[in-house]
């Protein structure tokens, strides 16, 4: 299986960094790796618990995906990425794989004073790249209407908004697709 290691790209000045410090994208490997994850992802279902259009959504399944992220998000099952920027942990991505060579980009998080210095987009893009890499024939996600950036985001990189492909689906969710070219 292909892995992705580290990205470096010096566009991804942050607050409080340095000039020219480069956001990098690390798989989530060790115990401290997944601890910061995690802490991302409290901050994440906090974000959602705030925005009035999310209300509805069912949270038990971030509180799902934290306490299980040694379980759910490792080969052969998916793959967890963080962001960093010198010190600080900056975001987040996760995929899961599923059946029929399709995977669920998921979780996708970047810290607010982050934001807007594409490391939404290095977490997109390394994700895709994984999934492309490992014979994945189909990316799928799912998020709120209100997250119109990440919306903008996925768009740019090629998803489309689709119908449900969950067996049971939530209202208030906007399901988008990316469909992979296999190399020849």
């Amino acid at each position: 299986m292909v892995l992705m290691a580290s990205i470096a790209v010096s566009k991804t000045e942050g607050p409080g960094s340095n000039p020219g410090t480069p956001a990098t994208i690390h798989i989530a490997e060790t115990t401290e790796q997944f601890g910061l994850v995690a802490d991302l992802f409290v901050e994440y279902m906090l974000d959602l618990k705030a925005d009035p259009q999310a209300q509805h959504l069912p949270l038990q399944k971030i509180r799902k995906d934290l306490d299980r992220l040694r379980e759910n998000f490792v080969p052969p099952k998916g793959r967890l990425w963080i962001a960093t920027q010198g010190a600080q942990t900056v975001g987040c991505v996760s995929l899961r794989t599923f059946r029929n060579r399709t995977c669920e980009m998921k979780r996708l998080y970047v810290r607010e004073a982050f934001r807007g210095f594409d490391i939404g987009t290095l977490l997109v893009e390394g994700c895709v790249d994984y999934a492309k890499a490992n014979n994945f024939v189909l990316v799928r996600l799912a998020t709120t209407p209100s997250m119109k950036p990440a919306i903008s985001l996925y768009n740019s990189q090629g998803f489309r908004e689709g119908p449900p492909w969950r067996r049971r689906n939530i209202e208030g969710y906007v399901f988008m697709t990316l469909a992979l070219k296999q190399r020849a």
